[in-house]
């Protein structure tokens, strides 16, 4: 470390940019080393934090480099500068003087000299927003180079994030934004994914908003690409986005379904109708637009945007969708799109009596060796699941799986109940015989002879050895304890211990709270790690097709109720936040919304609701 510092002062050297960069990347490494020392039982040195003190202590060093007569050394050291806020105190009032020293004449100067000032502005806006609202604004209506205007407008931005949108620091950043000379798409810039201005508008609410607004009202191809993405980035990070965006998308396909399109137009619109696909319920208002690319033949050809626009109406359950979604399930001619079975099959509950001949044909084409569907099994199989009892005319053909897809066919038999009493016998015999490949077949034909039967059996048995032999197994026996509620008293003494020794935060102690509620309705100890769940960001994401930690959490503090009142602060954010509470994904973030004003009304209410369970 001290060697590569040493160099970037030597100024014969041509690649002292090169190494410049090197140190960027070691300040934003991460550790080899932060589960292997432990496990191993010794300690390691954490090298990048090492490094990282090193660098810090030559920051004086590195600020010399911002008036290097190689501006490309300069522009590299500011990115850097603005990863080491610990350094902020003595290098913010450089990085400020090295702009206006060159702003003034940057029009003269080679481009470079621009990147320089653009990086040391972007370094600015990171290290010191707050102090420095009146000085970039200054800067904005004073800069010569379009370059520097929009860094300065990316610092107004980030000086306060819910402050309503300069209209003409918009354009500006949108013009560099699209200007592929510019100095924000011909440097690297570390950490701030596709594009320096996109990444930080998307932390301003109103700035991000404004500019997918701006870059949507201009045409053409790179327009229509950064249109697109910028919508979807708005629109998985703030709440209010959809309702001014889904519009402007819409009219977007519009104009694309009306004029007569090249390959690069096929391109654009197959990205705006996914947009639309991803922008949550909003989209149902645009549903007619979306019908219109189901045309022709379902089992021939699915022109641009047929496969968004199929995977968006089914999830909304619009039966227009029915012939393309059953054409996607037998694959016709191999020619159709991708389908995420998954998520469409749930929203076209309503309609499965129109899709079970298909699902059925389906299913007896799985044995057939020269078949390989493209699309997911795991995934087909757990959309089936949320049909329940609407699944009952398949019991047979699923119960026809369990010799090559045992573990799912049985996930679907148990969430169809009681109305799949003609596959008991297999699910009995399953359960019965030895030498299961997976101890999860065991475990899930308990759980499926119970859901159809009403007797429990020998699960509570089956399923607590299975915890007690290894307690990692909770995850996926807790929700199974859970719906069997105080016929699984045996195992909650044991359940109570391991959650007594576990941290809040960690990935099991969800269910096993959620299943002591259930069992016992004794909501001692079980608050923490309820509303540790519910507070860390981003919130869970389905886990091998198992509901969201936080989802399961959020559920039980409504069945706790009254007693559960310190999560009202998490809850409330999660119901009424103005950012999404998931990594992006809009139609879980709104059913973590719905949940959460379901348990905010159930916790702030005088009567404690009843748990299903119980």
């Amino acid at each position: 470390m001290p060697y590569l510092l040493e160099l970037t002062s030597i100024s014969e050297l041509v690649y002292r940019t090169l190494i410049v960069n090197t140190l960027i990347e070691i300040v934003l490494g991460e550790s080899a080393y932060p589960y292997s020392s432990e496990q191993a039982g010794r300690s390691k040195p954490d090298y990048v934090a090492v490094a990282r003190a090193k660098i810090v202590a030559e920051s004086d060093r590195l600020i010399r480099l911002l008036y290097d007569k190689d501006d490309s050394v300069a522009a590299a050291t500011a990115q850097l500068l603005a990863w080491l806020p610990e350094a902020a105190e003595a290098s913010v009032p450089v990085l400020r003087a090295r702009v206006e020293s060159g702003a003034a004449d940057s029009n003269a100067r080679d481009t470079s000299a621009r990147d320089a000032e653009a990086a040391c502005i972007i370094a600015l806006a990171r290290l010191s927003p707050d102090g420095h609202r009146g000085w970039f604004t200054n800067m904005f209506h004073q800069a010569i180079h379009p370059d520097v205007s929009a860094a300065a407008a990316v610092g107004i931005a980030l000086t306060d994030w819910r402050a309503e949108a300069d209209l003409p620091a918009v354009r500006a950043a949108t013009d560099a934004l699209l200007d592929r000379a510019s100095a924000f798409n011909r440097i690297h810039w570390y950490r701030y994914g596709l594009n320096v201005i996109s990444t930080s508008f998307q932390q301003a609410e109103r700035w991000s908003r404004a500019l997918a607004r701006e870059v949507l009202s201009r045409s053409g191809q790179r327009e229509d690409q950064w249109g697109a993405l910028l919508a979807q980035e708005a629109m998985e990070r703030w709440r209010s986005a959809p309702a001014e965006l889904v519009p402007l998308v819409a009219n977007k396909v519009r104009t694309m379904v009306i004029v007569a399109p090249n390959q690069e137009d096929l391109d654009a619109t197959e990205q705006f109708v996914e947009v639309l696909g991803l922008s949550g319920h909003a989209v149902a208002a645009h549903a007619d637009l979306l019908a219109t690319f189901l045309t022709g033949d379902p089992n021939y050809y699915w022109p641009a945007g047929t496969s968004p626009a199929v995977n968006a109406l089914a999830r909304i359950g619009d039966a227009r969708c029915l012939p393309w979604l059953a054409s996607a399930m037998l694959e016709h001619r191999g020619l159709v799109g991708h389908i995420d079975f998954g998520h469409a099959l749930p929203g076209m509950t309503a309609h499965s009596d129109a899709l079970i001949p298909v699902v059925e044909t389906v299913l007896r084409k799985l044995d057939d060796p020269g078949w390989n569907p493209r699309w997911d099994t795991v995934r087909f199989m757990q959309g089936l699941c949320a049909w329940k009892e609407a699944a009952a005319p398949l019991a047979s053909a699923v119960a026809a799986r369990m010799h090559k897809h045992a573990w799912l066919a049985l996930s679907v038999l148990g969430a169809i109940g009681p109305a799949a009493m003609e596959a008991e016998p297999l699910v009995r015999a399953l359960l019965d015989e030895d030498g299961h490949d997976y101890d999860e077949e065991q475990e899930l034909a308990a759980w499926a002879l119970w859901r159809i039967t009403g007797e429990p059996g020998r699960a509570v048995e089956i399923w607590t050895n299975a915890i007690v032999g290894d307690h990692h197994a909770t995850r996926r026996i807790a929700p199974l304890l859970t719906q069997l509620g105080p016929a699984a008293a045996s195992a909650a003494p044991y359940l109570r211990s391991l959650l007594d020794d576990i941290e809040p935060d960690d990935h099991r102690s969800v269910g096993i709270a959620r299943t002591l509620w259930a069992v016992t309705g004794n909501a001692a100890g079980l608050i923490p790690p309820l509303v540790a769940a519910v507070e860390k960001r981003p919130l869970d994401d389905e886990w091998f097709g198992m509901p969201p930690d936080g989802l399961q959490a959020i559920e039980t503090l409504g069945w706790i109720g009254a007693a559960a009142a310190e999560a009202i602060p998490a809850l409330h954010s999660i119901a009424h936040g103005p950012t999404r509470v998931t990594a992006g994904d809009v139609w879980l973030d709104e059913c973590y919304q719905e949940a959460a004003r379901a348990a905010l009304s159930a916790v702030q209410g005088d009567k404690t609701p009843k748990t299903p369970y119980r």
